[in-house]
């Protein structure tokens, strides 16, 4: 039996969603319950279940209603602390360090400040370029420093504190145009953001005029909720087996760092794919009761969510850091006057993400009322920009 693949079949057969929604809210909702308490060591590299996941779309989309299937029965596990939906820096800091408590693992006292975040409305949640909030939020997924994962922090009045067994999960929602205006442009592809799965669905997977639930309905919920919180008996160091070995390092060397988006701008993000992929590969095994034992299933199981994820991923950010029409125009200057003919269709692979047709056509009449171009169109209806000499026979 699976978990995850038990929660999708439930909470898609109740409710709206995309199903990509309901597998990252279940791949969060294990993460809460593993811990601090489990983790991979790798030589050097620890990694922990931690994750920050923010399922994006537009209003109506139904990212809260996945959100609450799963945060809810979360919320009904006593020994997983949470946040408040709306809360301010100092007081998130305040509910990290009231929630610790002392774990076993691996035969020892070990002390865990493990916290999950859920936040239906993460730009209200992170704040308008909140940059104190935004790199305490970085530090936080590294889980501290050393075996103890202390994390040092300043107060008001009271100089420096400390927050010994650092450990934040965290499931938020929010739309593309709001996430704009609360995450700083700098910090698309770097930082914070590539600590995030950014997951995108533009639409439900379908229409339920009266979602309700049948006793049979409730009953695989409360059983749902039983195995989920059976998690949290889960404790210690995982473990691979030799074929994941191979398979794994077979694709670290092809595809680890591979920026999936040929976008520069989401390098930070490439870097981080393989400890993305550690972390789903803890999660999958402890989704299908694996022992710890990370197998080459479990990889090829994260492996393909996360890949079906980055499909859309570079969606969220199709507004960030676009130029104003001026700033198009003198790059397109350039570029006609470097290539000397390029087809419409080519400007506009070029800077989709800051002019859209509209713009585009009224960049080109503009440069061709100044005498810069020509606009020429050939028997099947192709269009292309032509470079005009501006030093024209009849101006010498």
């Amino acid at each position: 039996m699976d978990w995850i693949t038990d929660y999708v079949n439930f909470a898609s057969r109740i409710s709206e969603p995309a199903i990509i929604f309901h597998e990252w809210c279940a791949v969060s909702a294990i993460a809460s319950c593993l811990k601090r308490k489990c983790r991979l060591i790798l030589g050097s590299l620890r990694f922990y279940p931690n994750m920050y996941i923010v399922l994006v779309g537009p209003s109506g989309c139904r990212k809260g209603t996945a959100m609450r299937i799963a945060a809810n029965m979360v919320s009904d596990i006593k020994e997983v602390s949470l946040s408040s939906q709306s809360t301010t820096r100092e007081a998130l800091i305040r509910q990290i360090k009231a929630a610790v408590r002392t774990e076993t693992v691996n035969g020892k006292l070990t002390i865990d400040s493990s916290f999950t975040i859920h936040s239906e409305e993460f730009t209200v949640f992170l704040g308008y370029n909140n940059l104190e909030l935004i790199t305490n939020l970085t530090d936080w997924y590294d889980c501290g420093t050393g075996k103890t994962g202390l994390w040092n922090y300043e107060t008001i009045g009271r100089g420096k504190d400390e927050i010994q067994g650092m450990w934040v999960n965290m499931l938020a929602a929010t739309t593309p145009q709001a996430l704009k205006a609360s995450l700083p442009m700098e910090a698309v592809g770097i930082g914070l953001a590539s600590r995030i799965i950014f997951v995108y669905a533009s639409k439900r997977s379908k229409v339920m005029p009266f979602p309700v639930m049948t006793p049979e309905d409730i009953a695989e919920q409360d059983d749902l909720q039983r195995r989920l919180e059976s998690m949290l008996l889960i404790s210690g160091d995982f473990a691979v087996t030799d074929d994941f070995v191979s398979v794994y390092s077979d694709w670290y060397i092809k595809h680890g760092a591979k920026n999936p988006f040929n976008d520069p701008k989401f390098s930070g993000y490439s870097d981080r794919r393989a400890a993305h992929i550690w972390k789903l590969c803890m999660i999958m095994n402890a989704s299908r009761g694996g022992g710890k034992i990370i197998s080459v299933a479990d990889f090829e199981r994260s492996l393909d969510l996360l890949t079906r994820t980055e499909e859309s991923m570079d969606k969220v950010f199709s507004g960030f850091g676009s130029r104003d029409a001026v700033d198009v125009m003198v790059l397109l200057m350039q570029d006609i006057a470097l290539y000397k003919e390029m087809s419409f269709e080519t400007i506009m692979r070029k800077y989709y993400k800051d002019a859209d047709n509209k713009t585009m056509e009224g960049i080109i009449t503009s440069l061709e009322s100044m005498g810069y171009i020509d606009k020429v169109i050939n028997d099947k209806g192709k269009i292309y920009i032509r470079y005009r000499d501006v030093i024209s026979n009849s101006d010498k």
